[in-house]
């Protein structure tokens, strides 16, 4: 995935499962592994960081400052989207076509 610009940051996917952040002079702010594997889509930015939906089916909000997971909710379903938010829920395509909502992690 990306690179993708979310406000002031660019973030970026990289083939041995890291994401990289960086800031908008291209200084890069961290570095974290993608725990749960490759991104389905493209991060959504939430308040205090980004929201990102794995492959695998996890769908996980990150510090925008520290790539610091805070919070994770599992589907139990293979993601074929990034996440979309509305109100307190999440939601993402499957890759069976279905939609599937879940609460904001």
């Amino acid at each position: 995935m990306g690179p993708a610009a979310i406000g002031s940051y660019v973030l970026l996917a990289t083939d041995d499962d890291q994401l990289l952040c960086f800031d908008a002079k291209g200084e890069k702010l961290w570095q974290a592994p993608l725990a749960y594997g490759p991104l389905a889509g493209a991060p959504l930015p939430v308040e205090d960081g980004f929201m990102l939906a794995s492959a695998s089916g996890v769908i996980a909000r990150v510090d925008a400052k520290a790539g610091k997971e805070l919070g994770k909710v599992e589907t139990g379903r293979s993601l074929a989207s990034g996440p979309a938010a509305m109100g307190g829920n999440v939601f993402v395509a499957g890759t069976d076509g279905s939609i599937y909502e879940v609460k904001q992690p």
